[in-house]
């Protein structure tokens, strides 16, 4: 897939997908694993992530310059497992772009204050911090 099939592909998915967790996603459509994975290790503020596959293995590696990548997830599509050292991270940017993509979306209409609400409840729902959201908003 090129990159921008790989965008509408994972867009697609979040935005139309009933998938509330990332294992739904990942098991409910293998073929976009890899890209979204990627996508949400980017939202992190990563501007170079890698994808390695080694059989069912998808290692990525990610960082902030081309020649220090380092490993950290690695993904069993198999197994629908995954480990590293982004693993809950990765977890928590899935939760928060499918609100921001399905419940957040409207929110932009609403009055400041309600807006702000409605934030406040993905951050407290998903376990994450402002730090952690606003980074992921800039970046998706």
């Amino acid at each position: 897939m090129r990159s921008l099939e790989k965008k509408r592909a994972v867009k697609d998915l979040i935005a139309f997908g009933s998938h509330p967790d990332l294992l739904g996603a990942i098991t409910a459509a293998p073929e976009c694993a890899d890209a979204l994975v990627e996508a949400l290790i980017s939202a992190n503020g990563f501007p170079y992530v890698e994808c390695v596959e080694d059989a069912s293995l998808v290692r990525f590696n990610a960082g902030h310059e081309r020649e220090s990548l380092q490993e950290v997830f690695v993904l069993d599509k198999s197994a629908f497992r995954w480990e590293g050292s982004m693993s809950s991270i990765v977890e928590k940017t899935y939760l928060i772009v499918h609100a921001v993509e399905n419940e957040l979306s409207a929110a932009t209409y609403l009055p400041p204050g309600m807006r702000q609400k409605a934030i406040q409840e993905v951050i407290r729902r998903t376990k994450a911090d402002e730090a952690l959201y606003s980074l992921i908003i800039r970046n998706w």
